[in-house]
């Protein structure tokens, strides 16, 4: 590591596809930008496709924010930008670039190795089931220039492992994590008034499920579950958060099974704790995914989850412990898991006090930053120690 690394903050930009807060790896971002200043690192921060509100989320001045207007389509073909790119990173003097998600990873690492950028660290924020199609060895080429790899998840670095072929070694697993005790705590009152404006009344039990309305996420599965918990719970309503392709299939799906009325698709909100503090019990019916960050802020404000056994949520909800988790795909034991959690108030809160003692022990974004600002400078020295080497040949 040279002597001006040593002496200064480390200067990092991230690199990731869009600024708007549509799922975990952005929110994710968010969070560890803000937690890095105190652990000695600079973070800048850089979209190729599109600003957003994330952006009201991060501590970090304006001026250290860039937004790249790539397209959606072709954006690898799109020189201008990416001539743009590496001017940026190399007027920025970054000493890493972070990239996350797998546009914004493919035309990061690209544009920092013709920057000359001294450091590249990508995170895996899911599950991999192979090369992307046609850019497979453009692909395998960033992976030999990428000095570290984070895993979010022991399952993730499993799949790199085995679809990928990447050394162990490279691969570093360290979790997302969460700000918590951020969350303005919501007394009885505010509550029941906050039920009020979703349309679920204060007896009744509210089953949340915050998330993109897309295939990854099962839903469908979650809306015929739900016609079994509405038998053994005629009170009970879904709140389900988020936007996507699928809204009007799935609402058509409520509509067919007859508990449109006990369904609530309220689109993206901001006021996650809110809902949380407002539900009964938080619900994930994903096919797959990384380590989803909607289940370290539920069980960081206390309530119990039913989820779908995949990708890292084994490692935020203890089965039977803090709650319930389910194979993907089978709707029946989402019900029976759901079900069971509503029946009894009191094993619920004791399953949600249990996850919050959990969650915050192991997934602080205190620790989380820590360890990324640890890997940084473990990368810098690293591919320091390789330029000597070639020097010296």
């Amino acid at each position: 590591m040279s002597p001006e690394v040593a002496a200064s903050p480390l200067r990092v930009l991230h690199v990731i596809n869009t600024l708007a807060p549509v799922g975990g790896a952005e929110v994710s971002l968010a969070n560890l930008v803000n937690e890095l200043p105190a652990h000695g690192v600079e973070p800048n921060v850089c979209a190729i496709f599109a600003g957003g509100r994330l952006t009201e989320r991060m501590s970090i001045p304006s001026e250290r924010i860039r937004v790249f207007g790539f397209p959606t389509r072709g954006y690898v073909f799109d020189v201008r930008n990416l001539a743009q790119m590496v001017a940026h990173m190399r007027q920025s003097r970054a000493h890493v670039v972070h990239t996350h998600l797998h546009a914004a990873s493919l035309v990061g690492r690209l544009a920092a190795v013709l920057a000359g950028t001294p450091a590249i660290v990508t995170t895996e924020h899911n599950l991999v089931d192979g090369l992307p199609g046609r850019w497979a060895p453009a692909a395998r080429m960033l992976v030999r220039r990428t000095n570290a790899i984070v895993a979010i998840s022991p399952s993730i670095k499993a799949s790199l492992e085995r679809c990928q072929g990447i050394p162990p070694e490279k691969i570093s697993v360290i979790p997302n994590g969460f700000p918590f005790g951020q969350a303005t705590r919501r007394d009885g009152e505010f509550l029941i008034s906050f039920r009020a404006g979703l349309g679920v009344g204060s007896d009744a039990h509210l089953v949340l499920c915050v998330a993109r309305l897309t295939e990854q996420k099962g839903l469908h599965h979650l809306i015929t579950a739900m016609a079994e918990v509405v038998r053994a719970d005629p009170s009970c309503v879904l709140v389900l958060v988020g936007d996507g392709a699928l809204r009007g299939d799935l609402e058509a799906q409520a509509a067919a099974i007859g508990i449109e009325r006990q369904v609530r698709f309220t689109g993206q909100r901001t006021d996650t704790a809110d809902l949380i503090q407002a539900s009964n019990v938080v619900v994930m019916s994903s096919l797959w995914e990384g380590l989803p960050t909607i289940l370290l802020e539920a069980h960081g404000l206390g309530k119990p989850i039913v989820a779908t056994n995949v990708g890292g949520a084994s490692d935020v909800v203890l089965d039977g412990v803090s709650g319930v988790l389910v194979p993907p795909s089978a709707p029946e034991c989402l019900a029976r898991g759901i079900v069971r959690i509503l029946a009894d108030s009191a094993q619920a809160g004791a399953m949600g006090k249990r996850g919050q003692t959990h969650v915050v022990d192991r997934f602080s974004i205190a620790r989380t930053a820590a360890s990324i600002a640890e890997l940084y400078r473990a990368a810098l020295a690293g591919a320091a120690h390789v330029q000597r080497e070639r020097a010296a040949k």
